[in-house]
């Protein structure tokens, strides 16, 4: 069960859409401005994998990327959100409604 059904089974507070904003059909990425601290579609979706507790391993097998390129994305992930490391970064996607 997600921490989602389980709020929402207790009865309490509608919970929000946690779903990554619609995308144009023109464009895979999305403007940098939709998301906070300047992420780009990208970085999220990175950042997502992390807050799930991926290692950057297999963050490289999901994205099909190289593993090198995860941990570009990392350092511009914790540079744009202030965190010093992967659980930061985590706590900072799950403030903003990001994972």
């Amino acid at each position: 069960m997600t921490p989602e059904q389980a709020i929402t089974s207790q009865g309490n507070a509608i919970v929000p859409s946690l779903a990554a904003p619609a995308t144009s059909s023109s464009s895979t990425y999305l403007d940098v401005s939709t998301y906070p601290a300047g992420l780009t579609s990208r970085e999220v979706e990175v950042l997502r994998l992390v807050a799930r507790g991926l290692t950057s391993g297999e963050i490289a097998l999901e994205l099909q990327i190289r593993e090198k390129t995860v941990a570009h994305h990392l350092t511009h992930i914790f540079n744009k959100t202030n965190s010093e490391n992967r659980a930061a970064a985590a706590a900072f996607a799950i403030r903003h409604g990001l994972a």
